[in-house]
Order: structure tokens, then sequence, then C-alpha cells
């Protein structure tokens, strides 16, 4: 049962991070992407 807890626990963990990798990620792309588009311009 603990065992079954800690799976859980570590699982939404991993989901958390997955949500802030893509999050922070997209942020980078946007960000690149407004600073490209001058610059090429």
């Amino acid at each position: 049962m603990v065992n079954h807890a800690v799976n859980f626990v570590f699982l939404k963990k991993m989901c958390w991070f997955t949500v802030l990798v893509r999050h922070s990620h997209n942020f980078f792309l946007t960000r690149l992407v407004y600073f490209v588009i001058p610059v090429l311009k």
C-alpha cells in the first residue's frame, strides 16, 4: 500500500514536471520567435 502511494506521488510529480517543461519550452519558443523575426526583417 505504501509503495502504491509513493508511485502515485511520483507520477503526480512527473506530470507536473512535464507540464512545467512544456510551458517553459513554449515560452522560450515564443520569446525566440519574437526576437528572431525583427532580426530577419
